[in-house]
């Protein structure tokens, strides 16, 4: 059984780097259900949501130049799901998984067909941000950042915090129910 080595930023397990623990558990979930996708990616790409703005000034020698007034406004989603209907609704144990409207991870009325123009599958996809409970940035951030990107893109970015998930829809990881190194079991 493999363990999470912590490492100058971030983990990594099997040989993959995350930049933190939750992303890890959470990829443990993902292997479970993988039979139901056609793809998952860990942070694929980045979704520019707002272009970089430049304004103009005079420079001493009055000539008038631009200059970055503010930068643009990048997202990266911790993973991307690209989902296999048919597979998917077929006699699945964790068939809430894709309608519960708190905690699903496949809601058809939020992810619905989304083509950001990357060059990957496209279908039914789920955007992921997986989040640890408290935290020690702003937290607020990420839902404005959700915001913008649903306002601007058209893309919903489900945040999983991921002890709550688990909590929820009381189903767990095989692999989550060892510690770390993997000798003990956890505490759940």
């Amino acid at each position: 059984m493999h363990k999470i080595i912590k490492e100058d930023s971030g983990y990594s397990y099997n040989g993959e780097k995350y930049r933190s623990k939750e992303e890890i558990y959470f990829s443990w979930f993902l292997d479970e259900i993988r039979p139901f996708t056609k793809s998952i990616k860990y942070e694929p790409f980045q979704i520019e949501v707002i272009p970089k703005k430049k304004a103009a000034y005079y420079s001493r020698s009055d000539k008038r130049k631009k200059c970055l007034f503010l930068r643009e406004l990048k997202y990266t989603p911790d993973f991307v799901i690209v989902w296999d209907k048919e597979k998917m609704l077929e006699g699945c144990g964790l068939k809430y998984l894709w309608t519960d409207y708190t905690y699903g991870i496949f809601n058809p009325k939020q992810n619905i067909y989304y083509d950001i123009g990357e060059k990957e599958e496209s279908g039914y996809k789920s955007y992921i941000d997986v989040k640890g409970g408290r935290s020690k940035y702003n937290p607020t951030l990420f839902s404005i950042k959700q915001k913008i990107i649903y306002e601007t893109r058209g893309i919903y970015v489900q945040k999983i915090v991921l002890k709550e998930f688990l909590k929820a829809i009381d189903y767990y990881p095989k692999r989550y129910l060892w510690t770390d190194s993997g000798k003990q079991k956890r505490k759940l």
